[in-house]
């Protein structure tokens, strides 16, 4: 007997989308095996209805009308290194880091300035050995030794898990911010397949604190 799925289409941004929900959709896929999950990944905010959007996960200022906004607020900015390069380049406050090799990713919500400022410091004009416009990208340049990265927490639990990247400060160093939203239109919660997402998603955020 035949047993027609259910498609549920989720766009998000792409560092949440690759780094976040896909290593985390097996899961969602052993609670509901019916619900076929089409995932596409970038910037854009794009039209729910012309786009065939269910659910769109969104990074930036939470500044859209007439969608539902749940926004995920255990995220903060932790500055990460590899094992190597700490071993090599130690740290032990923020004000050693001017004298580091830093990469910027150019899309989070707070940047090495910011970050800095937070500490009382200000930061040369021209500090970044490398700057990306994908925090992906910015993690993996930063396994490879190659400075000093200030990303999302959301988006790096599996490179420390792995022991690529460490912490090089304590959680009193990171900055809260409030980056990624689960945008979706008011109906569409009651939709199964969407509520479903919505539940099963809440619960892995709380997983992460």
């Amino acid at each position: 007997m035949f047993v027609q799925q259910s498609r549920l289409y989720i766009h998000s941004s792409p560092s949440f989308g690759l780094l976040w929900l896909l290593p985390r959709l097996e899961s969602f896929k052993e609670q509901y095996p019916l619900i076929q999950v089409n995932l596409s990944c970038s910037y854009e905010n794009l039209h729910f209805t012309r786009d065939k959007i269910d659910i769109d996960i969104r990074h930036g200022i939470p500044n859209w009308t007439g969608v539902e906004i749940r926004t995920v607020r255990s995220e903060k900015l932790e500055v990460l290194a590899s094992p190597k390069l700490l071993e090599g380049s130690p740290v032990s406050k923020p004000k050693d880091l001017l004298k580091k090799e830093l990469i910027l990713s150019k899309s989070t919500l707070v940047t090495w300035p910011q970050w800095f400022a937070h500490q009382g410091l200000s930061i040369p004009e021209f500090p970044y050995t490398f700057s990306f416009d994908r925090s992906y990208m910015s993690l993996e340049a930063a396994t490879h030794g190659l400075g000093f990265v200030l990303e999302s927490n959301l988006l790096t639990q599996n490179y420390l898990d792995s022991g690529k990247l460490v912490k090089v400060f304590t959680d009193d160093l990171s900055v809260p911010i409030s980056a990624h939203h689960l945008v979706y239109p008011r109906t569409h919660e009651n939709i199964p397949k969407v509520n479903h997402f919505l539940n099963w998603i809440g619960d892995e955020i709380i997983k992460n604190d």
